[in-house]
């Protein structure tokens, strides 16, 4: 198993992770996180419709010189507006969505910028950020349909068990009043196994060693599993970044 604090851009593990409101939801199995890796038509129809308002985005900050010139509003506070949408709706596509949004936002883009006449370092900048967001888009998909692979057994087949925060490692979020933790957690009915899973703190995780959760694992595959945890039992007082 790799050691949980180092960074892991693309998590294929095949651990996840819930938080329940009480202790009660907490000792039902939660299939809507497993279904959610499950690939879908719905998630590349998605992803398909948004290229078209993440292109306009993209002309619209990358090609704001050359947008103004042509609409006389278009000015500094349009260009940030875009950008803003434009984080919005990667980050939509990110959970809902498919990689083909960036090769189709590339597609309509790149020809819009040329036809205004943006310059060319605003066209390779939007290029390389297209390309580059696509293909961590394809690698976070990829490592979904890994989870996916494993984790659906947990539909047919799984045993419950009590298990206990056995560490917690927390880094800083950039920008951000909220710690990036990596949980790992134990099973005294399943030993020798450790899940470990990644998740922002909040209000109502706080993660501390000693707390308990829920694991449901697969007996056949005892790595693969959704742990669950009721906020009241996780809202503790935060370790500083270890």
């Amino acid at each position: 198993m790799p050691t949980p604090n180092v960074p892991r851009y693309v998590d294929d593990r095949p651990v996840r992770f819930v938080l329940v409101d009480t202790v009660e939801e907490s000792l039902q199995f939660p299939a809507g996180v497993v279904l959610a890796d499950r690939p879908s038509a719905s998630r590349r129809v998605l992803g398909a419709l948004l290229a078209l308002p993440v292109a306009a985005c993209v002309v619209g900050s990358f090609g704001a010189d050359a947008v103004g010139d042509r609409v006389d509003a278009w000015g500094g506070g349009a260009a940030l507006a875009s950008v803003l949408v434009g984080l919005v709706l990667l980050a939509v596509n990110w959970r809902r969505g498919d990689w083909l949004l960036y090769p189709v936002a590339l597609v309509v883009a790149l020809p819009a910028l040329v036809a205004l006449g943006a310059g060319p370092v605003g066209i390779a900048v939007a290029t390389i950020a297209l390309a580059g967001g696509g293909v961590a888009a394809w690698r976070g998909d990829r490592a979904r349909d890994r989870r996916w692979a494993r984790l659906s057994a947990l539909l047919t087949r799984r045993e419950r068990a009590d298990a206990t925060v056995a560490g917690v490692a927390t880094e800083p979020v950039p920008n951000a009043a909220r710690l990036r933790c990596t949980v790992t957690v134990t099973a005294d009915a399943v030993p020798g196994v450790v899940w470990a899973f990644v998740e922002l703190s909040s209000a109502t995780f706080r993660p501390q060693a000693g707390q308990p959760m829920s694991v449901w694992y697969d007996p056949a595959d005892p790595a693969v599993a959704v742990v669950s945890a009721a906020a009241p039992s996780v809202a503790g007082r935060l370790a500083p970044p270890a």
